[in-house]
Protein backbone atom coordinates (compact mmCIF):
# COMPACT_ATOMS: atom_id res chain seq x y z
CA UNK A 1 0.00 0.00 0.00
CA UNK A 2 1.33 3.40 -0.88
CA UNK A 3 1.57 6.23 1.62
CA UNK A 4 -0.94 8.25 -0.41
CA UNK A 5 -3.45 5.37 -0.33
CA UNK A 6 -2.98 4.99 3.44
CA UNK A 7 -3.63 8.71 3.96
CA UNK A 8 -6.75 8.54 1.77
CA UNK A 9 -8.07 5.58 3.74
CA UNK A 10 -7.26 7.26 7.06
CA UNK A 11 -9.03 10.47 6.06
CA UNK A 12 -12.07 8.55 4.79
CA UNK A 13 -12.22 6.40 7.92
CA UNK A 14 -12.00 9.35 10.28
CA UNK A 15 -14.68 11.14 8.30
CA UNK A 16 -17.10 8.24 8.74
CA UNK A 17 -19.83 8.90 11.26
CA UNK A 18 -19.80 6.57 14.27
CA UNK A 19 -23.54 6.04 13.76
CA UNK A 20 -22.77 4.36 10.44
CA UNK A 21 -21.61 1.27 12.32
CA UNK A 22 -23.94 -1.41 13.58
CA UNK A 23 -23.43 -4.34 15.90
CA UNK A 24 -23.12 -7.66 14.12
CA UNK A 25 -26.02 -9.98 15.05
CA UNK A 26 -23.59 -12.69 16.18
CA UNK A 27 -21.48 -10.30 18.27
CA UNK A 28 -20.97 -11.18 21.91
CA UNK A 29 -20.55 -8.40 24.46
CA UNK A 30 -17.81 -9.28 26.94
CA UNK A 31 -17.24 -7.52 30.25
CA UNK A 32 -13.48 -7.06 30.65
CA UNK A 33 -13.67 -4.39 33.34
CA UNK A 34 -12.59 -6.72 36.12
CA UNK A 35 -8.95 -6.69 37.11
CA UNK A 36 -8.99 -10.31 38.11
CA UNK A 37 -9.40 -13.74 36.53
CA UNK A 38 -13.05 -13.01 35.60
CA UNK A 39 -11.78 -10.85 32.76
CA UNK A 40 -10.07 -13.88 31.17
CA UNK A 41 -12.93 -16.23 32.06
CA UNK A 42 -15.40 -13.96 30.25
CA UNK A 43 -13.25 -13.78 27.10
CA UNK A 44 -12.64 -17.55 27.19
CA UNK A 45 -16.37 -18.20 27.50
CA UNK A 46 -17.26 -15.82 24.64
CA UNK A 47 -14.68 -17.45 22.36
CA UNK A 48 -15.50 -20.99 23.46
CA UNK A 49 -12.01 -21.57 24.83
CA UNK A 50 -10.93 -23.80 27.66
CA UNK A 51 -7.87 -23.06 29.75
CA UNK A 52 -5.74 -26.15 30.36
CA UNK A 53 -4.69 -24.94 33.79
CA UNK A 54 -7.83 -24.00 35.71
CA UNK A 55 -5.66 -22.96 38.66
CA UNK A 56 -3.96 -20.24 36.62
CA UNK A 57 -4.48 -16.96 38.45
CA UNK A 58 -4.76 -13.48 37.02
CA UNK A 59 -1.42 -12.60 38.60
CA UNK A 60 0.32 -15.63 37.05
CA UNK A 61 -1.12 -14.82 33.62
CA UNK A 62 0.02 -11.20 33.95
CA UNK A 63 3.47 -12.31 35.05
CA UNK A 64 3.79 -14.28 31.81
CA UNK A 65 2.12 -11.80 29.44
CA UNK A 66 3.49 -8.44 30.63
CA UNK A 67 7.17 -9.19 29.82
CA UNK A 68 6.17 -10.36 26.33
CA UNK A 69 4.05 -7.22 25.87
CA UNK A 70 6.84 -4.93 27.06
CA UNK A 71 9.40 -6.63 24.79
CA UNK A 72 7.07 -6.21 21.81
CA UNK A 73 6.57 -2.52 22.66
CA UNK A 74 10.34 -1.98 22.89
CA UNK A 75 10.89 -3.67 19.54
CA UNK A 76 8.22 -1.52 17.87
CA UNK A 77 9.65 1.68 19.36
CA UNK A 78 13.23 0.77 18.37
CA UNK A 79 12.16 -0.01 14.80
CA UNK A 80 11.12 3.59 14.16
CA UNK A 81 7.61 2.46 13.23
CA UNK A 82 5.89 4.76 15.72
CA UNK A 83 7.75 7.83 14.45
CA UNK A 84 6.95 6.97 10.84
CA UNK A 85 3.33 6.24 11.71
CA UNK A 86 2.97 9.53 13.61
CA UNK A 87 4.40 11.35 10.59
CA UNK A 88 1.94 9.65 8.25
CA UNK A 89 -0.99 10.47 10.57
CA UNK A 90 0.13 14.11 10.74
CA UNK A 91 0.19 14.23 6.94
CA UNK A 92 -3.25 12.61 6.82
CA UNK A 93 -4.59 15.19 9.27
CA UNK A 94 -3.10 18.00 7.19
CA UNK A 95 -4.63 16.53 4.02
CA UNK A 96 -7.99 16.30 5.77
CA UNK A 97 -7.75 19.95 6.88
CA UNK A 98 -6.93 21.01 3.31
CA UNK A 99 -9.87 18.99 2.01
CA UNK A 100 -12.24 20.57 4.52
CA UNK A 101 -10.92 24.04 3.72
CA UNK A 102 -11.57 23.48 0.02
CA UNK A 103 -15.10 22.18 0.74
CA UNK A 104 -15.82 25.26 2.87
CA UNK A 105 -14.50 27.58 0.19
CA UNK A 106 -11.45 28.63 2.22
CA UNK A 107 -9.03 26.81 -0.07
CA UNK A 108 -8.66 29.65 -2.56
CA UNK A 109 -6.31 31.55 -0.23
CA UNK A 110 -3.98 28.55 0.05
CA UNK A 111 -3.47 28.15 -3.71
CA UNK A 112 -0.33 29.87 -4.94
Amino acid sequence: MTEEKFIDITVDTEAADADDFEVHPKAILVDISGRDITRFNNVDKALGLTRPDEELTYERICAKVIPIDEARDRKVMESGFMDAFADILARAEEAQKRSLAIEEGDGDDEKK
